[in-house]
């Protein structure tokens, strides 16, 4: 197969979720023929098998891999990026989990309009990525950005501790600081 690179997508002015990022060179591969969905939902299933065994550096890899054979943008695409981003934050390369989250929350942005997946999926996956980007945002120190995207997931979810607890850490040491 050979493979072309589209121009990296860039959020939108119309996003929701606009915080400025820097997109990535290569984003979605461009594959010759249909896209086997079911060979890529298996390499995200291994990956997701190797990262609960804490094989954070092989999930990575195998979720890489799912994104090589999608070629088109959708929700599974937005789904192995969110994965991939929660094993660039374990491995500590935040950058990647910035812009793999915000290219999965633009891919969601996108595909709102033709999607057959529900608004309650859609919402859940955009609070996810909201939270592994504002988790990332604050460790590179970023602390607008990390609020930013805390308040789309607190006001998902106003009681759920992991929001709040990351909420309290952001505010402290932007606090600490002035």
């Amino acid at each position: 197969l050979v493979q072309s690179h589209p121009p990296p997508l860039a959020p939108s002015n119309s996003s929701k979720f606009a915080p400025a990022y820097e997109a990535p060179s290569r984003v979605l591969p461009i594959c010759a023929g249909t896209p086997d969905t079911n060979a890529t939902q298996a390499l995200r299933l291994s990956a997701n098998a190797l990262f609960k065994a804490a094989d954070i550096v092989g999930a990575k890899a195998q979720y890489t891999r799912a994104l090589e054979q999608l070629n088109l943008v959708d929700v599974l695409a937005a789904t192995i990026f969110l994965n991939r981003g929660a094993c660039s934050l374990k491995l500590g390369a935040y950058a990647d989990a910035v812009r793999d989250c915000s290219v999965a929350l633009v891919i969601l942005d996108i595909d709102e309009e033709e999607s057959e997946v529900t608004p309650g999926v859609r919402r859940e996956l955009i609070v996810k990525a909201c939270f592994r980007r504002a988790s990332a945002h604050a460790k590179l120190g970023l602390k607008v950005s990390a609020l930013t995207d805390l308040s789309v997931c607190v006001a998902s979810n106003p009681s759920e501790q992991s929001f709040n607890a990351l909420l309290r850490e952001v505010r402290d040491v932007a606090a600490f600081a002035d």
